[in-house]
């Protein structure tokens, strides 16, 4: 099955760590191909959760494209993160 998901993460954590974690979450819902091994990080900030999402979507290939955008909603800067995965 494939697999998309949106996921929050703070500004403060390195990029790095993100990863790091987001591979942890596919391969806890069964990610069998080990699909995120890296992430677009876009030097962008969206004003709200679905303006991210969209702009994620307009910039998506389409082949488990992980992908990256801040979000500045109520004051409160982080990033959200597009995985796909197969599971």
């Amino acid at each position: 099955m494939h697999q998309i998901e949106y996921l929050e993460f703070s500004t403060r954590k390195a990029p790095k760590t993100i990863i790091k974690e987001c591979c942890q979450r596919a391969d806890r819902n069964g990610d069998y191909k080990n699909q995120i091994t890296s992430i677009r990080f876009k030097d962008v900030t969206k004003k709200s959760y679905n303006e991210a999402v969209e702009y994620i979507e307009s910039i998506d290939n389409g082949w488990y494209d992980n992908i990256a955008v801040k979000l500045k909603e109520n004051g409160k800067l982080r990033w959200l993160v597009k995985i796909e995965y197969h599971c």
